[in-house]
């Protein structure tokens, strides 16, 4: 953060004018929010995962931290003297420069004080994290310096730099620094320092993207500009006029640059090519200081009114695939839903009533089953125009104790609902003609490996397709037989899964007949799953052997996840990760337990972790919440969805004798789809996932363009129905303004959980069996 402007800053306080000159644009009325803060915010960084946002709060001592997607301050650091410029590590440590202290002050990750300090000689103007984290980059009054951030030693110094005003670390480790003197960047690489051209005098900010700077300048009282420079051979380009005394610009991913000017209370927009697109008016007397941005939103903070102000990017007639307009056209409903006669119809709109019940119904259940942590997302439509609404909820903490709070960027093992991924991957490829569901396995089976088949009564044989596999109609178990071999060789081994390998899964295939004639009788198989993740993860990218972890986490990035944006879904575990725990079967007690790293050949069955954030991407691209122009392995995500298969025959367990009639149950690709009928009052897509310590559920309504997702950090007990997402779902949809009560039922729809209702025949026949996988004696429990 540019120093200079503390000097136009009298002991916190900011006096607004409005500015002689500027960009000749007028000012927007976009919808601009406020967060309150500290005492005369100063400076805004972003997390490495771009999930929070960080304010130094100079005058009461504090950093308020910023949770992305709920735009709320989730915690607060005390202890932190004046803090002037951030810079966050890629594990979250915090480093804050002091005004009038030659100090920087050190904040553990997700810790709510200050932790350390490393001794820097001098007041610090601005600071830089090195890539890898390992040197802190500082500009001093006369000099620049790195700093070892383990030791605290000085590590390198250059000197000659007189009043640096800003302070920039390239992704390849260049560093770059304007001053208020010098009147250029310069560039420290390799040891050398070079200079650029020329640039006009006071310069503020710097903003650096690639081999490309961005430099504000421009003192009160005059006109402000931000300057192009290219920093491969120091050339000018372009120079746009911003307001009055701008601070450093921040980029999106589309090039535009947002500049706020301290004394015209305005954010100018500023695009690629050097034009000034738009002026966003932040309030005459706020005083725009600092800005910073996430995917989808620009945060500014606002010095003289202790807040940071949020509003959407500029869209350059790009679109966002969040939001903009759907592939899918959804009903748009009024909040608390009704009908022109004024009876009660489907809600699909959200409402600050509702919320307060949806958040009540959550509360209850964590009570209930005494769950340690849980997220929870929900899409809902806007009544005015049908986009999507995504509302996060939460409730207790990633670990039992502790005082953090859950927040959509905590990592959950959503186990089986891995086995949806894999069919968003089988999706993809078959849009893209490379597989066909109606392909069988031993067209993807290693030489020398026989599928079993089955042999009809009239001689013919019925071999397993890809289809079976992706409904658990392919008559295999629910587990490999084989599955504890992978401990062979790894002593105290009690987890085989990461040691399970692609040449233990095809063995397994060949060793065994088929349960039943594949396309009948429905068994839920993990074994089917994780072969056809496998199967899948091949094709895209073979491995050299068959004891080569199969590429199934890379198939899924470049199919849809990197498209997405979805960066904390993953296989094994992730930085934010909740902390696992085994219940007993009454809830009294919760047992700290491992995690699953199923991350070889059964991945696809049920390998990955992700948070309540990429949950609610996922779900709007199944929704068809993307662009019209979106890649092919996004918009083939919503066929998963389409029914493939009739249930007619559901079976408890590989014996024949377990096996039942039912009704009213289709399979889509690894979505269980139920009518209207049973319950729900529309038509609905279900998936739910568990390992020993989390459990996830997701329901979507297609139709309506609703979806809920929730997961916590406790397992099921052995036979326990336990579910979130279903109620959720029925409360935003039988939602009324009035007395909340459910059509021809009457219930509560706050203590509606389903399934937990049996009797209301949501499923008819044998409906605990599909919700959770019993275990079985060959593998730990794996829903």
């Amino acid at each position: 953060m540019a120093k200079v402007l503390g000097w136009f800053i009298a002991a916190g306080l900011v006096v607004c004018a409005t500015a002689p000159g500027g960009a000749a644009v007028a000012a927007s009325a976009a919808p601009v929010s406020t967060i309150p803060v500290g005492q005369f915010p100063f400076h805004i960084a972003a997390s490495s995962d771009g999930s929070e946002m960080y304010v130094a709060n100079q005058n009461d001592g504090t950093v308020s931290v910023i949770d992305v997607a709920t735009k709320t301050v989730e915690r607060t650091i005390t202890g932190m003297g004046n803090p002037v410029d951030l810079a966050i590590a890629s594990d979250g440590t915090l480093y804050a420069t002091q005004r009038d202290a030659p100090a920087v002050t050190v904040v553990a990750s997700d810790s709510t004080e200050a932790t350390g300090t490393l001794s820097i000689g001098a007041e610090a103007t601005a600071i830089g994290l090195a890539p890898g984290d390992a040197n802190l980059w500082v500009a001093l009054p006369t000099e620049v310096v790195a700093v070892d951030v383990t030791s605290g030693a000085v590590v390198d110094t250059y000197p000659g730099f007189q009043n640096p005003t800003d302070i920039v670390v390239g992704a390849g480790g260049d560093v770059y620094v304007t001053t208020s003197t010098g009147n250029t960047v310069a560039t420290i690489s390799a040891g050398a320092v070079t200079q650029s051209q020329q640039l006009t005098t006071l310069q503020n900010g710097l903003t650096v993207a690639g081999d490309t700077a961005w430099v504000s300048a421009g003192p009160q009282g005059g006109s402000g500009t931000i300057t192009q420079v290219n920093l491969s051979d120091g050339s000018i380009g372009w120079t746009a006029a911003v307001g009055e005394l701008p601070a450093a610009a921040a980029a999106d991913a589309n090039g535009n640059l947002y500049v706020p000017s301290v004394y015209s209370g305005e954010v100018t927009v500023v695009a690629p090519d050097g034009s000034v697109v738009d002026q966003i008016d932040v309030g005459a007397d706020s005083g725009p200081i600092s800005v910073a941005v996430s995917a989808t939103s620009v945060f500014v903070v606002l010095s003289a009114s202790n807040e940071v102000a949020v509003f959407a990017q500029h869209s350059n007639g790009v679109s966002d695939p969040l939001t903009s307009a759907p592939v899918l056209a959804h009903p748009v409903t009024p909040a608390g839903n009704y009908t022109e006669d004024g009876t009660p119809g489907v809600n699909t709109a959200m409402s600050p009533e509702l919320q307060t019940k949806l958040q009540e119904r959550i509360d209850a259940f964590q009570a209930q089953y005494n769950v340690v942590g849980l997220s929870a997302v929900v899409i809902t439509r806007d009544p005015a125009n049908g986009e999507p609404v995504t509302t996060h909820f939460s409730a207790g903490s990633p670990k039992a104790g502790s005082t953090e709070k859950v927040n959509p960027s905590t990592q959950y093992e959503i186990a089986s609902q891995t086995k949806v991924y894999t069919s968003d991957l089988l999706a993809y490829l078959v849009a893209d003609g490379r597989v066909s569901l109606d392909d069988t396995v031993q067209t993807y089976a290693p030489a020398g490996i026989v599928v079993p088949k089955w042999t009809n009564p009239d001689g013919t044989d019925t071999e397993i397709t890809l289809r079976d596999l992706a409904t658990h109609q392919a008559g295999l178990p629910d587990s490999p037989q084989n599955y504890y071999y992978g401990c062979d060789g790894h002593p105290n081994c009690t987890n085989p899964l990461p040691y399970y390998t692609q040449d233990l899964l095809w063995q397994n295939l060949a060793a065994y007949p088929l349960l039943w004639k594949p396309g009948t009788n429905w068994l839920y198989s993990n074994f089917g799953f994780g072969l056809l993740g496998t199967i899948l993860a091949d094709v895209i990218d073979p491995t050299a052997t068959l004891t080569d972890p199969p590429k199934y986490e890379p198939a899924l990035r470049g199919a849809f996840l990197d498209d997405l944006g979805m960066s904390s879904t993953t296989l094994g575990t992730g930085p934010h990760m909740a902390t696992p725990y085994l219940t007993d079967t009454d809830h009294t007690a919760n047992t700290e337990t491992y995690y699953w790293f199923d991350t070889n050949a059964l991945a696809g069955m049920g390998g990955l972790v992700s948070d309540a954030n990429d949950m609610a991407v996922w779900d709007k691209a199944h929704l068809g919440d993307i662009p019209k122009d979106a890649p092919l392995g996004v918009t083939s995500m919503a066929d998963t969805l389409a029914p493939q298969s009739t249930i007619t025959t559901m079976c408890a367990e590989p014996d024949p004798s377990t096996c039942t009639p039912t009704e009213n149950f289709q399979m889509g690709l690894g979505w269980q789809l139920y009518p209207a009928s049973t319950g729900m009052g529309v038509a609905w897509a279900f998936k739910n996932g568990g390992t020993t310590g989390f459990s996830s559920d997701t329901v979507l309504a297609r139709d309506q363009g609703l979806a809920a997702t929730a997961m916590w950090n406790q397992g099921r007990p052995l036979n326990q129905n336990i579910e979130l997402a279903p109620a959720l779902l029925s409360l935003i949809v039988h939602f009324k303004a009035e007395e909340h009560r459910l059509a021809a039922t009457g219930a509560d729809a706050a203590s509606l959980l389903l399934p937990a209702i049996g009797a209301a025949a949501w499923i008819a026949g044998g409906a605990a069996v599909i919700l959770i996988r019993r275990r079985r004696p060959s593998m730990p429990d794996l829903r």
